[in-house]
């Protein structure tokens, strides 16, 4: 009488690699879930997924990827799941300033094209970098030239001097200073008023000549206006043309 086999196939004996059991292979071809199991590990093993505890940070800056040479540019920092009095950040080449999550990164490296942040968390005394960001850096573009609000144009002559002086604009996080300028008075094609100045200031020798002898449709023009900025760099300016209302 043949005896009948109960062993289950589960209970054969350990299966090692390049070994075969009799009716079993050594090595079972995977089914699609094993595959996808098998990839999800190799990705996560070599980092190119990253793991489920891993914290990101994110930098709002008010010009995208952009810091300006020669200014103060400021900046946001957040990290998800994290105070932001454990936050750490440190720049290759600006110099940083600030708390509670608002920075402000001086940018005095005239040399450099890249600034690369990193952001990082305290803990115990010890700082995990988890991520680099990297910025191009630009020198700050010229500032216009105003008097009052105005960049040419018709003016009135009162208007004019109680302007005061030149006023250099950009934005409201750079300062521009004034270093001199020239002006010329025309009636017609005859300069009748030709001064150079130090300064952004109108002098006494201008304003007096304008309020005392200036009249309609005279022009005034403005011009060789040097500023400079905090990166201690002395730009020309646009020349600006006005006519006596």
């Amino acid at each position: 009488m043949q005896k009948t086999n109960n062993t289950n196939p589960k209970d054969i004996v350990k299966i090692t690699p390049m070994v075969q059991h009799k009716r079993y292979s050594a090595f079972k071809i995977p089914t699609m879930r094993t595959k996808a199991i098998l990839v999800f590990l190799i990705l996560f093993t070599f980092g190119i997924i990253p793991s489920l505890n891993s914290q990101t940070a994110t930098i709002s800056v008010d010009n995208l990827n952009i810091f300006y040479k020669g200014c103060d540019n400021p900046i946001s920092v957040v990290v998800e799941n994290c105070s932001c009095k454990d936050i750490v950040i440190k720049a290759s080449a600006g110099k940083i300033s600030g708390e509670g999550c608002h920075y402000i990164i001086g940018m005095f490296d005239t040399v450099s094209v890249i600034d690369t942040i990193q952001v990082g968390i305290m803990k115990n005394g010890v700082v995990n970098w988890i991520n680099t960001f990297y910025y191009r850096l630009k020198k700050v573009p010229d500032p216009i030239p105003y008097i009052d609000n105005l960049k040419g144009g018709i003016i009135d002559k009162a208007l004019l001097c109680n302007a005061g002086g030149i006023t250099p604009r950009w934005d409201s996080e750079t300062s521009f200073s004034i270093t001199s300028f020239s002006v010329e008075i025309f009636r017609k094609d005859l300069v009748i008023f030709n001064e150079h100045i130090s300064g952004g200031r109108f002098n006494k020798n201008l304003i007096e000549f304008i309020e005392e002898n200036c009249s309609s449709n005279d022009e005034v023009m403005f011009y060789n206006i040097i500023a400079m900025g905090k990166d201690g760099l002395h730009r020309k300016l646009i020349d600006m043309n006005f006519k006596i209302k």
